[in-house]
């Protein structure tokens, strides 16, 4: 007999498979809720206790009647009292159910995700997909996230919150003092609703509001130290938390003033020496220096590089990379600080003239880097091509534009480098910083001294600007907007935008591109129809380049007596290319009499679909356009859709901790699916936007077709009506 440790896994992906051919699992009233957990736990292979927890789930939330098949609609509910307040206050998201996904989610998720309910707690949302699961997060101030049950679009739900469990305590160091800054982290992997990290306060006191009583784990981290909890047992009525930092020393600094006394006060940090310095794992320690010697301790940080950077009001900063080891005692550094310099650039291009809105960074060398500078100030110019940095401490800076990425050029960070310590890379001299084809000649090294406003010109001498000129059929085009962007590293057909400048066109249809490496630059012209995307040669000299966008054309008329022109949407896609362009899809509009034209198109194949509510939406799919000519899509009706609701009498509830596969499906004269729904438990399904005409009503129960009628679904008017019975 086959053992329960291999038996539950292949159930499990039984049911996914399953799944996934048939298109199973709506979710309706109580027993139909309890299949799709079911069939959900079984696909994202759950144990019994999320399992358990799902089910518990799905008793919150009350399951209304049908709605239109791509929407879910709903309400958050209150009680009494507080329905009018807090519904103003509360947010909802939606997320797509993934086959092996995450059980729990995160406040810091939700929020990324989350928008406004309606002022009366109502929610809607539109354009889902019906074959697809989805969950409904709500949440609203004082009360505890709570996401559905896994369920499809085509109903309505009411989802009850129910009140946060606020949860206090302080932070405290070895010693018994007050840690500030301390980052207090909550987690427990099967609730949803765990609120994201937050810092003590100046008095190491913390607070956060937690899903509600139970077993969590709680950590600290801190200057102090760190300390774990795990498994404790949050309760209403609990007393305040106290934690106790620990861990051994690791590192000691030491913060003086400029008269060389020790500067009591002074902020300290400890953090990742990672060139980025901002990123979403980027890792931070903040103390204050302390006691008649201004020292400021660390304790328990992993062994690696550091940056200690220690700051006070009025003067500058002062950074220096540490090594931590595990040797006894850690490592101690120094820092003193002096008056802050002030640096202002203006940025010109090789021809002399001011760069505005132009990224530049600021890169400062602590000493002791092998791999470049890891420290770097960000900023644009203005409009007259100026840049202004304050508070900087004395020492060693270099400016340098981004590289092509739009993120810090830490190549030319560590040229420079090498070229400043006499490297056999390059001479002592500057010579390399006045030949443009060298990387460091769009670069300025500068030192400032203490209190010092410093003021130089920046040449981007290794840069070009080129001029484009923007045409259509030889004809300028005035007023088009251009965009630089990159075709993002690993992801065939996905781009990104960079942050540089590009002036819309002008009257005769030119551009002037920011300062650019000699090579090559991606442009997208978005002049009204397509967006059209060119490679840009930028080469020294500052010639002209013409771009001549693509003459190719999507011409039609939508028939105004079968839909309401104003809510009609054309989608265009492109799927394929020959050249460099994006995948990417654009939406448009016909005019008032219907008709429309879609320009710029280049040579690729496209997809084209054009709905309206309440209509049969119109799909080509594999248009091939050579990107010379129009294509003449001629009149396109959108006829009215019909609609069709029923009920299967007869259906025998599904056993709780069981699931079944029970589906309708309507299918065409042709043979082609139409639409596939489950069977939930009351036997009710619904199709919305279906072509009138003939169609084949199929019943199916536990992969046998159980009932089978031909029907004929009338055009728009009220839905046609069945009652099958098994």
């Amino acid at each position: 007999m086959m053992s329960r440790r291999f038996l539950w896994p292949l159930l499990a992906l039984l049911g996914a498979l399953i799944v996934a051919l048939l298109s199973s699992g709506d979710a309706s009233d109580e027993e139909g809720r309890h299949d799709t957990v079911s069939l959900i736990a079984s696909e994202s292979g759950v144990g019994a206790g999320e399992l358990s927890a799902l089910r518990a789930d799905a008793r919150r939330v009350e399951v209304g009647e049908n709605v239109e098949e791509d929407v879910i609609a709903g309400r958050i509910r209150f009680a009494k009292r507080e329905q009018g307040a807090l519904a103003q206050q509360a947010r909802v998201s939606i997320v797509e159910v993934g086959g092996f996904g995450a059980l729990a989610m995160g406040m810091e998720e939700f929020d990324a995700s989350s928008r406004a309910a309606e002022s009366d707690g109502s929610f809607l949302f539109r354009s889902l997909d019906p074959g697809k699961f989805f969950r409904i997060s709500a949440w609203a101030p004082g009360h505890a996230l709570f996401r559905t049950a896994p369920l499809r679009p085509g109903r309505s739900v009411e989802v009850s919150l129910s009140p946060a469990l606020l949860v206090t305590g302080t932070v405290v160091d070895s010693v018994g003092n007050a840690a500030g800054g301390v980052k207090v982290t909550l987690r427990n992997m099967r609730k949803d609703g765990v609120p994201g990290p937050t810092e003590t306060d100046m008095h190491g006191a913390f607070s956060f509001e937690s899903p509600g009583p139970g077993k969590y784990d709680l950590s600290a981290v801190g200057a102090g130290g760190t300390v774990q909890l795990e498994g404790i047992e949050l309760k209403e009525g609990m007393q305040p938390l106290r934690l106790v930092l620990g861990g051994d020393l690791s590192v000691t600094a030491r913060v003086r003033g400029p008269d060389g006394l020790p500067l009591v006060g002074a902020h300290v940090v400890v953090e990742r020496a990672v060139a980025s310095g901002q990123g979403k794992d980027h890792f931070q320690l903040v103390a204050r220096a302390r006691g008649e010697a201004a020292v400021a301790k660390f304790f328990d940080i992993p062994t690696g590089a550091w940056l200690c950077r220690a700051s006070h009001p009025g003067l500058g900063v002062a950074t220096r990379r540490v090594h931590v080891t595990n040797s006894p005692g850690g490592v101690e550094v120094s820092l003193q600080l002096l008056p802050a310099a002030s640096l202002k650039a203006k940025v010109v291009d090789d021809a002399g003239g001011a760069v505005s809105e132009f990224p530049v960074n600021l890169h400062e060398d602590p000493g002791e880097f092998k791999e470049g500078f890891p420290v770097v100030r960000g900023a644009v110019t203005d409009a007259d091509g100026f840049v202004r940095w304050d508070d900087l401490p004395p020492g060693s800076f270099l400016l340098a534009p981004p590289a092509a990425s739009g993120r810090p050029d830490y190549r030319v960070v560590g040229i420079d480098r090498d070229h400043e310590k006499g490297h056999p890379h390059g001479e002592k001299e500057d010579e390399r910083r006045t030949d443009s084809r060298s990387p460091l000649a769009s670069t300025l090294r500068v030192q400032l001294q203490a209190g010092e406003l410093r003021e130089v010109q920046w040449a981007l001498s290794g840069h070009t600007r080129m001029s484009v000129r923007v045409l259509r059929a030889g004809q300028p085009v005035v007023g088009a907007p251009l965009t630089l962007v990159r075709q993002d590293p690993g992801r065939r057909g996905t781009w990104s935008e960079l942050p540089f400048h590009v002036p819309e066109t002008g009257q005769q249809g030119e551009s002037l591109l920011p300062p650019w490496r000699p090579g090559v630059a991606t442009l997208q012209i978005d002049a009204g129809g397509f967006p059209a995307v060119f490679d840009v040669t930028v080469r020294s000299g500052g010639d002209w380049e013409n771009l001549e966008l693509p003459l190719g054309s999507l011409v039609g008329r939508i028939d105004g007596a079968e839909a309401p022109l104003d809510s009609v949407r054309i989608n265009v896609a492109l799927e394929a290319s020959r050249g460099i362009a994006p995948r990417q899809s654009h939406e448009f509009f016909p005019n008032k009499d219907g008709a429309f034209g879609i320009i710029d198109l280049a040579r690729g194949r496209y997809s084209v679909e054009i709905t309206s509510p309440g209509r049969v939406s119109w799909e080509m799919e594999q248009l091939n356009h050579d990107g010379a000519g129009p294509i003449d899509l001629g009149l396109i009706d959108l006829p009215q859709a019909g609609a069709l609701v029923g009920q299967v009498l007869g259906i025998v509830p599904v056993e709780k901790g069981f699931f079944a596969i029970r589906l309708v499906r309507l299918i065409g004269l042709d043979g082609r699916v139409q639409g596939v729904r489950d069977l939930p438990g009351d036997g009710v399904f619904r199709f919305n936007q279906v072509p009138p005409g003939p169609y084949s009503l199929e019943v199916l129960i536990d992969g046998e077709v159980a009932i089978n009628r031909m029907i004929e679904i009338p055009a728009g008017g009220d839905p046609l009506r069945l009652e099958l019975q098994r």
